[in-house]
């Protein structure tokens, strides 16, 4: 399974470089055309470099964003953590001091059986929803 996922990424892959490769290599790509800077008019460059171009700021400019996500979601998450940590110590303190039996003294929550309903209003058990809206 692991050895195809690769194999059909690398086939992918092969795939867009060709056609990348064939567009690019055509004249109207190859043809230089002059960029202007504000004030500043570049000399003339082809079509395809600026296009890569484009596509590399965007590779850092979308990694940039990544890492800082990854960073800081990252320390969120360790921030939170430890929040639960010190929580459940709070906790256990608590119910030891207390003297109230632990959880692990309660019957699970699927042995327990299930709530009563109301009365419909002609007497029937069940659950009526014009009195609930």
């Amino acid at each position: 399974m692991n050895l195809l996922k690769w194999v059909l990424i690398f086939a992918f892959a092969f795939v867009v470089a060709w056609v990348l490769i064939f567009t690019f290599t055509q004249p109207p790509f190859a043809q230089g055309v002059p960029a202007k800077i504000f004030a500043y008019r570049t000399p003339p460059i082809p079509v395809y470099v600026y296009v890569t171009g484009a596509f590399v700021i965007g590779l850092i400019l979308g990694g940039f964003v990544a890492m800082y996500n990854y960073i800081t979601g990252g320390m969120k998450a360790h921030k939170l953590n430890k929040k639960i940590r010190t929580l459940e110590s709070e906790l256990a303190d608590l119910k030891a001091t207390s003297g109230l039996p632990s959880s692990s003294s309660h019957p699970p929550v699927e042995s327990l059986p299930p709530p009563e309903s109301p009365p419909l209003s002609d007497g029937t058990p069940g659950f009526d929803e014009s009195t609930h809206e």
